[in-house]
């Protein structure tokens, strides 16, 4: 969670995964999904006079506290991601199952000033969200950080993060059934890095971060293999102000992520037991224009790129193309309307649109498309309570045939909710 957000509106969540066989060895999964879905949370909101207070308290050497709350209520209407047909027009045994929730976050975060250079950053947070219709579909997290930084001069800082994070295995399949893993995880984050401003119109930020993930997988499969992935890289960004009104980004990262004991897969999804360790490389690349209009109105635009090289044989590769429109109305001083719409396309190099391993020679390769819209609302009651609101959309359409991953679906939520912060 991002505290100078209003809206954290990504989730991690792990579904339409199925285990396969291959020849001589079994596989951890047919695929570990990166989703976009809505967190139905939008989270602890700071308001800009609390943020000050903060920072003049921190500035002063005293320990500046500040403990938030938020509590949300709302509807999810399609809770296991789960589609209506196979594409063919048969309709599928399963059911669209939709599901009120309730979800919580708390955040205890404090920052200190030593000196006029060296500042120190230690933050809690925990966030928890329950679905009344399963209770096997909560999810739990609990994120741990301290950072460091150190100004050496008006225009270059350094600093350095340690992260730690737990979630709970709330995977479920599309017809809301647990898999006979554990995918609980526990992550480790390390974070060097420095920042360079040059007058007021450019800012450059560079540093190298280093993850780890141990998955839980008490209740891990006979035979399957640890889940568990290394993973390091370079991160560039760099953000211009043509006008004091205007501003450019440009983000750039490069990630190098490798298995403990996954073996790859060859390019028609086979794994044998002397095939290597499997390992990707990410390119990422992010260009987001913003612009006020007015005292009241920001509009901003966004193009994403990202690709997977499966270093093997290319059956986990793909590259990803995506934009983003974005307005944010300030209707009066208390009262803040943002809307959000894009479109994420992903080919994959190998993978096929159907469900078969061995890939039949011929098959076409998977495409997928999300599309989303978000809609969120927040009033500000005071320094310390903001009351939120919002709506999203989020639909996938592939190419995936027949299955029980990759197949298309809609997700309609809605959620309104109180943040305090003192």
């Amino acid at each position: 969670m991002n505290k100078h957000h209003l809206c954290k509106r990504l989730i991690t969540v792990f579904l339409g995964m199925a285990i396969f066989w291959s020849p001589l060895i079994a596989t951890g999964l047919e695929y570990f999904e990166e989703a976009d879905i809505l967190k139905p949370n939008m989270g602890i909101m700071l308001s800009p006079e609390l943020k000050n207070t903060k920072n003049e308290e921190a500035k002063r050497g005293e320990w500046a506290v500040i403990v938030g709350l938020a509590e949300q209520m709302g509807f999810t209407s399609n809770l296991y991601h789960s589609p209506t047909d196979d594409g063919l027009g048969t309709v599928l045994p399963v059911k669209t199952v939709g599901s009120a929730f309730a979800a919580t976050s708390i955040l205890v975060e404090t920052e200190r000033h030593f000196n006029a250079r060296n500042g120190l950053n230690l933050s809690f947070q925990f966030a928890d969200l329950r679905y009344f219709e399963n209770n096997m579909a909560y999810d739990q997290t609990v994120k741990l950080k301290a950072g460091y930084s150190h100004d050496f001069s008006d225009s270059l800082l350094l600093f350095a993060d340690l992260g730690y994070k737990f979630r709970n295995d709330d995977a479920l399949n599309i017809y809301g059934i647990p898999y006979q893993r554990d995918y609980s995880y526990a992550k480790y984050l390390v974070k060097l890095g420095a920042r360079f401003d040059v007058r007021d119109q450019h800012r450059f930020k560079f540093y190298y971060k280093f993850a780890y993930k141990d998955y839980g997988e008490e209740h891990i499969v006979p035979l399957t293999n640890s889940l568990d992935w290394s993973r390091h890289g370079a991160y560039f960004r760099y953000r211009f102000m043509p006008h004091p009104s205007t501003k450019i980004r440009f983000w750039y990262s490069f990630k190098m992520q490798e298995y403990l004991e996954e073996k790859a897969s060859r390019s028609d999804g086979r794994t044998f037991v002397n095939d290597p360790m499997e390992k990707h490389n990410y390119h990422k690349i992010l260009v987001w224009v913003s612009h006020e209009a007015n005292d009241s109105l920001t509009i901003g635009a966004k193009y994403r790129m990202r690709s997977k090289d499966d270093t093997y044989q290319s059956y986990e590769s793909y590259v990803q193309h995506g934009g983003e429109l974005m307005v944010k109305y300030q209707a009066t001083l208390l009262l803040t309307l943002e809307l959000a719409a894009g479109l994420n396309a992903r080919a994959y190099d190998y993978r096929g649109a159907v469900q078969i391993i061995p890939v039949p020679a011929g098959t076409a390769t998977m495409t997928n498309d999300k599309w989303f819209v978000d809609l969120t609302t927040t009033y500000q009651l005071d320094e310390y309570r903001t009351l939120f609101g919002g709506y999203a959309l989020r639909t996938r359409s592939t190419n995936r045939l027949v299955g029980t991953s990759f197949m298309d679906y809609a997700v309609h939520c809605v959620g309104a909710g109180i943040s305090m912060a003192f």
